[in-house]
């Protein structure tokens, strides 16, 4: 994402977190120093790594078929602490809709399968 003074920011998390600060408004991300900004952080850095990332060797031609199960069987496991998560809630991090929802809804409509 190119912002307006020429910053050039590259990464997801990133670029969720500067678009959240940029409409405090909207109340996407907790105020700095909260416990519940770095809640959302720590779940946005689950969903970037734990998961958005745990599904490349899916679609990598060079993976191959007989570890594609075992990547499916840790997927599985990890879209359980999210589904564990979220028994109780609404919302991954709590009361609200936050960035990390957001992301998290994206990251699913992506993979049905």
């Amino acid at each position: 994402m190119l912002l307006d003074d020429g910053t050039l920011l590259t990464e997801g998390v990133a670029i969720m977190q500067y678009l959240a600060d940029s409409v405090p408004d909207r109340q996407l991300l907790a105020p700095v120093n909260s416990i519940s900004r770095y809640k959302t952080i720590e779940w946005l850095n689950y969903i970037a790594t734990e998961l958005h990332k745990g599904f490349t060797p899916l679609f990598r031609p060079d993976t191959p078929e007989e570890y594609k199960p075992t990547v499916r069987a840790q997927l599985e496991k990890k879209l359980q602490y999210v589904n564990e998560a979220l028994k109780d809630e609404h919302w991954i991090c709590g009361q609200r809709f936050t960035i990390a929802d957001a992301y998290l809804l994206r990251f699913c409509a992506g993979h049905t399968r």
